[in-house]
């Protein structure tokens, strides 16, 4: 049950060949998903940050950009790549 106050979560999918971006919006921040690998980019719970693979590692800070430059840096990445690689895209965020 929703309260009157609060504002319905925006969600976007997308695919981008065998790989989906799961994006959400709300007051409180925004996030996007990558999956199958379970890589989480957000703002929600504190400064921007990403969320490695599970078992991969703690949350590590990020640069401070709108939604739409970080969807852009991960598609950049998945469009080169055909994949995702940890590692690089960390660097490409900071």
């Amino acid at each position: 049950m929703l309260k009157d106050d609060v504002d319905p979560v925006s969600q976007r999918k997308g695919l981008l060949g065998w790989i989906q971006l799961i994006e959400r919006e709300s007051p409180r921040g925004w996030s996007i998903v990558i999956m199958p690998h379970e890589i989480r980019i957000d703002n929600f719970h504190g400064p921007p940050h990403i969320d490695p693979p599970r078992g991969r590692g703690d949350p590590e800070p990020v640069a401070e950009r709108p939604l739409d430059e970080v969807r852009d840096i991960v598609r950049r990445h998945v469009e080169a790549r055909r994949t995702v690689v940890y590692d690089e895209l960390r660097e490409e965020l900071r």
